[in-house]
This record gives structure tokens, C-alpha cells and sequence, in this order.
């Protein structure tokens, strides 16, 4: 590991193979792409063995490792190539055997610095070397994902077929309840309040009962968020003015369109739908003149993505290591400190029958970025200025963070896990899974956030190279949104919109690379291997979303500013509302 990186729970794996069974290979065992079959060549079966170092890491989560809680590796596929680029694997090098380990996998009950051994893996002969790939074995309710193409089963490629993409969420479904889709529910709010209110103002005759129904309907059409609570208090509003309306005018109507309203308020209020939208962040949808849709554009015009479909927010990234080394002979069984700062010393071994024990010139590190998040309030007199020339008091507010979105992420990495020169970086992370549940933001003059711990840890794809280019390219400057929960009074917004008590709210600030010459190999926001670490600091509330922000468009209304510094990967410090 590089001393510049902080060292995640097992991220140094090392390879090791001790040659045990010599043969040749039979035609169906390995079939190269686009070369000589191995099946002509000799090959050699041996014991691979992975040596693995004990956790090191100051953080605390056990999604990433980082309690010296090895989760063990799956969906290992160990690949040998031919046609290299100097010693090693290059982009028009081609797959020399099949894929080998795909069965098997190493747990996590080993003691500290165990070797884990397997036999009978074939190994073709000639000049070769190897990519290794393989995730960690989550708990079942970490819902990450960085699905790998192609299937291991394929037997003639170059690495340049190899990618990985990031799982678009699905949106849950809603038990309990009259409907158990959000589509289902969509055109019933449509059917039972938007049309039952266009058939009451539609029935009336020009007169004060129709200006009146009209001026209601008009007033429900500004309602702009369909999160579960604004659409409570959109139908709240609805209920008072049409129970007014029936009390003026005595029109049954209005009692109607009154009872309509009344009982999707009523659904509504059941467990069923607590979370809606279930999996996607809390404002994920929006009302348009009374009708709910999927948000494309954010308040203000200010889109979130250019895909009208959930499919615009992805999970986080699983925990992937990988590697690109080459085979070294050995005549006694390596110590861990023969890889010094990751490499083994030596000469590329060609591969022979004669060839009995080998070992992987390089450990076997994390293909993927983490994200460490702060946060907290920072005001001297317990204030933070709000939407139309307001205030809020901190002490009559508990504000709870539930989660974080990241945009501007690639749409998919190569083979050695970096974004491509064309990629659009449309990917948006949605990521709940605290560290800290309820995470209740504090508030001091000048927050201590060397003294606090991450209240999340997200495993997120690397992002474009920063050497070159500026801050306005592509991938150079991803953005970031707290997804925050209001437990206290009601406060205004951006452009004056109202976030009520128990709304969800979106504060957004933009991650921008600043160049360290003491720490000149890492030039990515995130980089694979090392973590990053946004502190925010929030000091206004004047630029609240009351739906998601766009995280991709750039006319999105800022409420961070970034200053970055460097520890052991990317620090960034975000005063919130500059």
C-alpha cells in the first residue's frame, strides 16, 4: 500500500502460487482468444495462495471494511494473459486460458495474516500475466453493487471488453395499503384529488363559488413536491378550502371533491406508505399542476437527470479489489515484507513445465473510491439565515441527516477500473445506509471535525483524471447533496419553498479537485484505493431543496463551497450556503 493512502481492512491481499500438479491441457479445458489454442502448448496446474495482511483503518464502518472486520472475497475470477504490454496486461492483450477461482471464494474466519490456498488452478505456459478480480461478501442488506462484464464463462477476450457498472435502484413496493405500486398510487392521487377538484370547479357557473374553487385549484397547483409529507399537506389544504367552500355555498359538489380528498388523506396516513418513495430518496417526485411525476428538472428548472425513470439513481458501489501483475519465481515461501509498498521484487517467470512455484508481483488493492461524511451547523449565535429574509433557530429544530446523493459519477469503468476519456458521468449515488442512524446535525462557531466520526461511508466508482483539463470538464468536480430530515418547524426555502415539519430537504455543494504537489499520485476527487473526506459545514439554509437538485446540470443553486486538503486521500471542508 502507498504510505499516502489510508489502509483499508485487507486492501494489500497477496498473491502467491506454488506449483503442485504438471500437465498439459486438453483443448476443452482453456480456449485462448485470438491466438494459438493453450490446448497446443503445455500447461501447468498449481496451488494458488493468497496471503492476506491483517486490517489497519481509523474508520468504523463494516460495509468498508474499515472495523478490522475482513468480510472475506467472492466472485473471484483469476485471468491469464498473453500478448502483454512490457510485463504486464495492456488493453489489446488476449484472455491465454479460461478464467480460473470463479467457483470459490475466502472467508472471513481466518485469523490475521493467513494464507488461503486452492488447488488445481491451471495455469497456461508462455509469457503471461494475470488480472484478478473479486468483491467483498457484503451483508445481505448492504445493497451495493459494481456489476462485472463480461460472464466469466466467456473464453476469447481483450481486457478492453471488460467493464463495470453501477446497479440502478429499483423502487419498492408498498404492503399494507390500497396500492402497492407508487404507479398504482400516482393515478389514484390523480383520479381521487387532482380530477375530483377539476370536476367540482368544472361544474360550477361563473360567480364567487367559481372564483373561489378556481382560486383553491390554482393554489394546489403551486404545491411542487410530492414527498409523503408534502403531498399530506397539499391534501390538508384542499380538505380546509373545500370545507370551506361547502360551508359558503352548501354545494354537494364540493362535499364531494371534499370526501374524495378526505379519503387519500386517509390512505396516506397508513404505514404502508411510510417510505414512500420506497428506496429513492424522500423527494425523489414531484407535483406538476396536481399531477405526480418522477422529477427530471428539480424547482427552478434546475433538472436532476436527463431519464424520467428511477433508473436515474444508482446504489453504491460493492467493495472490489483487482490487480494487474505478473508471475515471479521463488525457491522459499515469500514474507509479507517481500512486497515492499505492494511490489515484489524480480524478474516476469515465463511459465513452463519445469516452473514450481510462483508468486504475483503485486497485492491485490481496492478498485473503488470511499467517501467519508461530516457534518454539522456552524453559527456562533445558534441562527442560519433562510428563504425570504427569515431565520432559523437551531435550538427549535432537530435536523437528522438520512442519507446522501453523489452526482457526476461515470456511467461505467474499464477493465482496470478507471473511467474512459467519452464517458458522460450521468450516474447519481443514492446512499441511506448510515454508520450513525438518526444522525442529528449539531451546531458549534467552528466545528471540530477531527473529532467526529464519518456518520457514512460510501463505496463510489473513481472519477475522472484532474491532471488535465479544468474544474468545468466532465467527472472533474462531482457534486454532493445531504438528504436532510426537518423533525421541527416549518422554514423557507430556495425560492421560498416551504420545507414543513417532517419534510425532507437537500443541501448541495460541489466537490472540486485542488492540486497537492506533496501528494502528486492522487489527482482524481475519488481515486481508487484511498478515501476521501467531505467535512460540511453548514451555515445557511437559505438554499434548501424541497425536492432532489439536479446533481448532473450545472444551474443548480449551490449551498456548499469547497476548499480541499489532503490526509490520506482527498479531505475536502464545505461551508454550506456561501
Amino acid at each position: 500500500m502507498k504510505t499516502m493512502k489510508t489502509k483499508w481492512a485487507k486492501a494489500g491481499t497477496m498473491f502467491l502460487a506454488a506449483a503442485a500438479v504438471l500437465s498439459s491441457c486438453s483443448n476443452e479445458e482453456v480456449i485462448p482468444g485470438g491466438e494459438t489454442p493453450v490446448g497446443e502448448r503445455d500447461a501447468v496446474k498449481t496451488s494458488f495462495s493468497f496471503a492476506i495482511p491483517s486490517p489497519v483503518s481509523r474508520a468504523t464502518s463494516d460495509d468498508v471494511q474499515g472495523n478490522n472486520n475482513f468480510l472475506g472475497i467472492e466472485s473471484l475470477r483469476l485471468m491469464p494473459f498473453s500478448g502483454l504490454n512490457g510485463d504486464y496486461v495492456g488493453g489489446n492483450s488476449v484472455l491465454a486460458g479460461a478464467t480460473q477461482l470463479t467457483g470459490s471464494d475466502i472467508t472471513n474466519d481466518e485469523a490475521e495474516n493467513f494464507v488461503k490456498t486452492f488447488t488445481d488452478v491451471t495455469i497456461p505456459s508462455g509469457d503471461i500475466a494475470f488480472l484478478f478480480y473479486g468483491k467483498a461478501k457484503h451483508d445481505a442488506a448492504y445493497k451495493g453493487v459494481l456489476e462485472m462484464t463480461p460472464d466469466a464463462s466467456v473464453t476469447s477476450l481483450t481486457p478492453a471488453d471488460i467493464a463495470f457498472t453501477l446497479k440502478n435502484i429499483t423502487e419498492g413496493t408498498y404492503t399494507g395499503g390500497s396500492y402497492s405500486t407508487a404507479a398504482a398510487l400516482i393515478e389514484a392521487w390523480k383520479t381521487n384529488v387532482t380530477d375530483a377538484l377539476a370536476t367540482y370547479v368544472g361544474s360550477l357557473t361563473e360567480g364567487e363559488e367559481k372564483n373561489k374553487a378556481t382560486e383553491l385549484q390554482n393554489g394546489y397547483f403551486s404545491f411542487n413536491s410530492a414527498s409523503l409529507e408534502n403531498l399530506k399537506l397539499a391534501l390538508q389544504y384542499l380538505s380546509n378550502g373545500l370545507g370551506e367552500l361547502y360551508a359558503d355555498y352548501s354545494t354537494s359538489a364540493a362535499n364531494t371533491a371534499k370526501a374524495s380528498v378526505d379519503d387519500m388523506a386517509t390512505e396516506l396516513a397508513k404505514d404502508a406508505y411510510k417510505d414512500f418513495p420506497a428506496n429513492l430518496p424522500k423527494g425523489a417526485y414531484k407535483l406538476n399542476n396536481g399531477i405526480i411525476l418522477f422529477d427530471e428538472n428539480g424547482p427552478g428548472g434546475s433538472g436532476i437527470v436527463t431519464s424520467g425513470s428511477s433508473k436515474a439513481y444508482s446504489y453504491p458501489s460493492s467493495l472490489y479489489y483487482w490487480t494487474n501483475a505478473y508471475p515471479i519465481a521463488y525457491s522459499n515461501l515469500p514474507t509479507f515484507t517481500n512486497w515492499n509498498n505492494g511490489v515484489y521484487s524480480g524478474a516476469r517467470t515465463p511459465i513452463t513445465v519445469a516452473t514450481t512455484k510462483i508468486a504475483l508481483n503485486k497485492t491485490i488493492n481496492y478498485g473503488v473510491a470511499r467517501l467519508d461524511v461530516k457534518a454539522a451547523f456552524k453559527s456562533a449565535d445558534g441562527t442560519v439565515p433562510a428563504g425570504k429574509n427569515t431565520k432559523v433557530t437551531l435550538t427549535n429544530h432537530n435536523f437528522v441527516v438520512k442519507g446522501i446523493l453523489i452526482g457526476g459519477l461515470p456511467d461505467k469503468l474499464d477493465w482496470e477500473m478507471h473511467p474512459s476519456a467519452s464517458d458522460t458521468y450521468s450516474k447519481i449515488v443514492y446512499d441511506n445506509r448510515m454508520n450513525t442512524n438518526d444522525y442529528e446535525l449539531t451546531n458549534a462557531a467552528t466545528p471540530d471535525f477531527a473529532g467526529m466520526t464519518p456518520f457514512i461511508y460510501s463505496l463510489l466508482p473513481e472519477t475522472a483524471d484532474c491532471s488535465t483539463g479544468n474544474a468545468e470538464d466532465l467527472g472533474h468536480t462531482p457534486n454532493i447533496a445531504l438528504e436532510v430530515l426537518n423533525d421541527g418547524p416549518q422554514f423557507y426555502g430556495l425560492d421560498g419553498n416551504l420545507v414543513p415539519e417532517g419534510g425532507t430537504f437537500y443541501l448541495v455543494g460541489k466537490l472540486t479537485y485542488k492540486k497537492d504537489n506533496s501528494k502528486s499520485e492522487v489527482v482524481r476527487v475519488f481515486q481508487q484505493d484511498y478515501n476521501t473526506t467531505a467535512n460540511l459545514s453548514i451555515n445557511s439554509l437559505a438554499k434548501a431543496y424541497n425536492t432532489v437538485p439536479d446533481l448532473i446540470n450545472p444551474r443548480l443553486e449551490l449551498a456548499l463551497a469547497v476548499d480541499i486538503d489532503w490526509k490520506a486521500g482527498l479531505v475536502i471542508d464545505v461551508p454550506i450556503g456561501d
